[in-house]
């Protein structure tokens, strides 16, 4: 599950085609997540953006994600509209109507066919020339709208800013149109392969999808499914996931994991990533959707959290249990990797 244990992925499009979509909001922590599963370097992960071979766009939920190109416009298709519900409750309070989107969108078509990519404080220059004044919270809206309603996505970053680029000159047209039931069920066969076992309102959560969509479609592909009791609950995985997860043995294993990475985020019930003897004295909630993880076999065991520092990184971990002689060194191991993947030379870390 995840691909975090056994053979890598060979290929950075493989490990985000595997989970679909990848939490992106913190990208350098994105980036990383690729790494674990891929042996990847930042700069590699760097390039394959760059180069539009993964984008970064909102989807499910409102949040960016990692998506394949080929991918992207059947996920819009399904996933937006309820997005845009959720969006369109803030806005009144901001100030956007259907006049003002329509208006905006024309302007980011006609200057993004001429100028290719710019930066959000571009677009905001461009259509403040229109007399569109939007800022803050109302011009990331604006932005978002066009990106839900697939006139813009990523394009490649200058320098350290993330530029935008009309969807269409960046992705090419797909032929493979999928109806909504079809999109569903494409999505839930492959949240299963990717994140299973898992259940139902698990992919619900993850999917940004209704839990009677997610049921319809979890029954609809039970040829396809394992189904498992865990915790008085009814897990799912894919026949291939279940067949994969039964042939990894792996030993102790002690990971770095990202902010928001897929192995904790996508399921809304994570009480299995808290070891038993540990639950009731840890933090719950969001606490573990926005921090980095150390986890031994699957389960939270502290937090770390990096500094670029003048001619390396430095890594300082948080343990909430005591490691043995052969899980520190597993930790150090953990840590000169993430160095490793940045290229930077590993300064004094603590833990």
């Amino acid at each position: 599950m995840h691909r975090l244990s056994g053979a890598p992925f060979e290929t950075i499009e493989e490990a985000v085609g595997s989970l679909v979509a990848v939490q992106a909001q913190d990208f350098a922590g994105a980036k990383w997540a690729l790494g674990l599963r891929t042996n990847k370097s930042d700069i590699e992960i760097d390039e394959a953006f760059a180069e539009g071979r993964i984008v970064r766009t909102h989807v499910l939920r409102p949040t960016w994600h990692f998506v394949l190109p080929r991918d992207l416009r059947w996920l819009l298709a399904l996933t937006a509209p309820r997005i845009c519900k959720t969006l369109a409750l803030q806005d009144a309070k901001l100030g956007i109507d259907a006049r003002l989107l329509a208006k905006a969108h024309e302007v980011m078509k006609r200057v993004l066919e001429r100028e290719k990519y710019l930066t959000r404080e571009e677009i905001a220059e461009h259509l403040a020339a229109k007399k569109i004044v939007v800022a803050g919270q109302a011009l990331a809206h604006v932005v978002m709208y066009a990106e839900l309603d697939g006139l813009i996505c990523s394009g490649p970053r200058r320098g350290k800013q993330f530029t935008y680029a009309l969807l269409e000159n960046r992705i090419p047209p797909s032929t493979n149109v999928l109806s909504h039931d079809e999109a569903l069920e494409a999505l839930a066969l492959r949240y299963f392969d990717g994140h299973g076992p898992a259940t139902i309102a698990d992919f619900a959560w993850w999917s940004g999808q209704t839990l009677t969509d997610a049921k319809e479609a979890t029954k609809r592909l039970r040829a396809h499914l394992v189904e498992s009791e865990i915790c008085r609950a009814t897990h799912y995985a894919s026949v291939h996931a279940a067949d994969v997860e039964n042939d990894e043995h792996e030993p102790t294993s002690l990971r770095l994991l990202p902010a928001f990475d897929e192995s904790l985020v996508a399921y809304e019930d994570r009480d299995a990533f808290f070891p038993p003897e540990l639950a009731t004295n840890l933090p719950r909630g969001n606490f573990w959707l926005s921090s980095s993880v150390i986890a031994r076999d699957g389960k939270a065991v502290g937090t770390w959290r990096r500094t670029l520092v003048k001619g390396g990184v430095q890594v300082e971990c948080s343990l909430f249990v005591k490691l043995g002689s052969g899980e520190r060194k597993a930790l150090d191991a953990a840590i000169a990797g993430y160095a490793s993947f940045l290229g930077l030379p590993l300064r004094t870390n603590a833990h």
